[in-house]
């Protein structure tokens, strides 16, 4: 089937009144991913859990024992479908996407997904199967974070510089689902850490606010630092509490500016809770 998108790039570097529409040969997958095949009867194509086949009404039982006999063949999830996982913590829900760089294998999502976060899960979409990290890097310069795994039944996508005029696909993984979604309608809410892809299916950006209207561009990270888990679990826990309303500020201020940070994006955040925390004093 031929559906056509139309996207609406959001971000930085990116113009809202640029609007692309592009063939695109992909429906909605859901947990069950109900394959589409071939009718046995008039070969027209039909899901594998159909009662009957709408077109020529042959039963959903000869369907399946077609199937089961190898008769027909079956169509093909796109491969970016096993790059899509799904990212858990206290804190919230969100998405990421397996990438590779100098040989390793990494899942790429928001840094707001872990911030504060005292647990962290990662998850197929595909299937649900756990995918276990090793260590975590955050980008120097921006909401960025990519957590090295080593598993073998994720395909890595490639990441490619953002540029408005290829940037054509959006992804999203929440609930165990994969959808494609427009980016310009104000109904749509991208889950943080949705990878957003261009034509040739690289990651270019990914959304990093829970209003899925902002993302950040990925290939053109800087650097990557290796921290503790614990140490950026205790810093951007400040960061949070710095933010909301608080009695002790004079305390919260002090931690901020004696706080040696993990990285510049760190550093700057902290920079403008200290500039507000002095301008309330």
């Amino acid at each position: 089937m031929q559906w056509f998108l139309s996207l609406r790039p959001v971000g930085q570097g990116l113009t809202g009144s640029i609007l692309l529409t592009l063939p695109i040969s992909l429906v909605c997958f859901s947990t069950a991913f109900a394959a589409l095949v071939p009718c046995p009867d008039c070969s027209k194509q039909v899901s594998e859990r159909a009662v009957m086949c709408p077109n020529c009404g042959c039963p959903g039982d000869a369907i399946r024992t077609a199937i089961k006999s190898n008769q027909l063949g079956r169509v093909e999830l796109p491969s970016f479908c096993h790059s899509l996982v799904r990212v858990t913590s206290d804190k919230g829900d969100g998405a990421g996407v397996c990438i590779q760089s100098s040989s390793k294998l990494y899942i790429l999502t928001s840094q707001s997904l872990l911030a504060g976060a005292q647990s962290l899960g990662v998850t197929k979409v595909l299937d649900g199967q756990p995918v276990p990290y090793t260590f975590i890097e955050l980008a120097n310069d921006r909401n960025l974070v990519r957590l090295g795994v080593s598993v073998t039944n994720l395909y890595p996508l490639a990441t490619a510089e953002a540029n408005s005029s290829d940037l054509a696909l959006v992804h999203v993984a929440t609930n165990n689902t994969v959808v494609l979604m427009k980016t310009g309608e104000s109904n749509v809410q991208l889950p943080i850490g949705s990878p957003l892809l261009d034509a040739g299916t690289n990651v270019v950006m990914v959304v990093t606010t829970s209003d899925g209207k902002h993302a950040e561009n990925v290939a053109s990270v800087k650097a990557w630092v290796p921290v503790q888990p614990l140490a950026y679990r205790t810093q951007s826990t400040l960061l949070q509490k710095a933010g909301r309303p608080v009695d002790n500020r004079a305390v919260i201020l002090k931690q901020l500016q004696e706080t040696k940070w993990l990285t510049p994006f760190l550093q700057n955040q902290a920079d403008k809770l200290i500039k507000e925390l002095q301008e309330k004093e």
